[in-house]
């Protein structure tokens, strides 16, 4: 899926419980999946393990499938999300200025602020909510 034109991303992360990596917002209701913007000259990939790691302090390495690329809630930004997997780090205990890093229920991305996002998303990833 192409990614170009794409200003944020993001990514999904299971553990083995069948969690799901999220923040609990700080600014409204609900869970969101870990993203954020893509700097210049920085790909969709790359921005995703940055901003991933900057938000929850877990490092990550990406899944070689496709990335669910759609426009967010609002449809002004294109955002690119990939399926990743922990590989270090430690999940960060502290409140950030969007949040609360922590794994949660599928179900409650699915009901958070970006559920119509995160749904597609998860489908696209073949992963049951």
């Amino acid at each position: 899926m192409e990614t170009d034109g794409c200003i944020a991303a993001g990514v999904i992360v299971l553990d083995e419980h069948g969690q799901i990596l999220a923040f609990a917002r700080a600014d409204k209701p609900g869970f969101a999946l870990p993203c954020g913007h893509i700097e210049p000259g920085e790909d969709p990939a790359t921005a995703a393990l940055r901003e991933a790691f900057e938000e929850t302090g877990l490092e990550l390495a990406l899944e070689p499938s496709a990335p669910y690329v759609a426009f967010d809630p609002t449809g002004q930004k294109q955002v690119a999300t990939y399926l990743a997997r922990v590989v270090g780090g430690a999940l960060r205990e502290t409140d950030l200025h969007e949040g609360r890093p922590c794994w949660t229920r599928i179900a409650d991305v699915v009901d958070g602020p970006y559920g119509e996002y995160n749904r597609g998303a998860l489908a696209h990833f073949g992963i049951r909510y």
